[in-house]
């Protein structure tokens, strides 16, 4: 193509210097920039998505909040107990063996099972807060006022506070991982503000032992030294989980020799055949011996009655001992 005038020249080199001459060059230079751009966009996104979701959480959670409430509030039955409440009792937590044990088996029956709810009963100028925080973070709280009832004059706060069970992971441990004021894997273990403290009457015993009255667990001792849940060694007898000796020869497999042992009762006995006769022994009838229980003729062994031998028949190819 000819380039008609100097103008036309100066415009078309100019286009050619702001262009790089490798091509290749310029195409990587553009992919570069298309990839930057779609991860920019995968990360908005993704960021948004999130941000919705907890939207979406929060105004859940905040009308189940308000649900409950609002049923507690138009219960006149609910009113009353919250309202004749004493003011000296105030605030009444959740723990507190004066909230009212009806409003709180509703709000454990309304709450899904996705969340933990408590509530508190407060005065109307109360800030009414936790004194605890269960999880660390995303605590939503929502109160009605209760107002009096036809039989009650007062007024009271109801608050509700709820959380996401998936929180409570995050929740403050001790050293052994068990999250506070909870039972240790560990008995009698109990996580007290991050240590770890014996508490037999809340974390109970290891199987074997004994709650004590400073909370820890000692092991409990039969009268002749057994320890609890072990057979005894100088009687028959198994050290059970109240400190008593008593029969169980299922377990300990302590029959004398001779002796068999009663599952049912857990005692040893002789066995005996029908006449009185010991398993193994011939009977005072000659001569009749006590085989696994039943009573053969075998005078080899028991004789025979006064005036009578014990002879061998023969029958063909078979003969056996008898008393003549």
């Amino acid at each position: 193509m000819k380039i008609k005038n100097k103008k036309t020249r100066d415009l078309a080199r100019m286009t050619l210097t702001l262009l790089p001459r490798n091509r290749s060059g310029w195409i990587e230079i553009v992919e570069a920039f298309v990839a930057v751009l779609l991860v920019a966009g995968v990360l908005l996104v993704v960021l948004n998505k999130q941000s919705l979701g907890n939207s979406d959480i929060s105004d859940q959670i905040y009308t189940i909040q308000l649900s409950i409430l609002r049923e507690i509030e138009t219960n006149s039955t609910f009113r009353t107990e919250i309202v004749g409440v004493s003011d000296t009792s105030l605030p009444v937590s959740w723990e507190n063996s004066n909230f009212p044990v009806n409003i709180k088996t509703k709000i454990m029956e309304r709450t899904p099972n996705y969340l933990n709810c408590v509530g508190q009963i407060c005065d109307l100028s109360d800030d009414c807060v936790l004194d605890s925080s269960p999880v660390t973070k995303n605590i939503y709280a929502q109160e009605v006022t209760i107002t009096s009832t036809l039989t009650q004059l007062g007024y009271r706060k109801m608050k509700l506070f709820c959380w996401e069970k998936r929180w409570e992971a995050l929740a403050k441990e001790c050293n052994d991982g068990t999250v506070y004021e909870s039972c240790s894997t560990t008995k009698p273990k109990y996580c007290n503000n991050g240590e770890l403290l014996n508490n037999c009457g809340t974390c109970g015993c290891p199987t074997g032992d004994s709650c004590q009255i400073d909370g820890t667990c000692k092991d409990i001792i039969c009268e002749d030294g057994t320890i609890s849940g072990e057979c005894s060694t100088t009687v028959l007898k198994y050290c059970d989980d109240q400190g008593k000796l008593v029969n169980n020869c299922a377990y300990c497999n302590n029959c004398p020799s001779g002796q068999k042992c009663n599952t049912g009762t857990g005692t040893c006995y002789t066995p005996i055949c029908s006449d009185g006769t010991v398993y193994g022994s011939c009977s005072v009838t000659k001569p009749k011996y006590c085989s696994n229980g039943n009573l053969i003729n075998n005078c080899n062994l028991c004789g025979c009655p006064l005036g009578q031998a014990c002879v061998y028949s023969r029958f063909w190819f078979w003969g056996s001992w008898k008393c003549q």
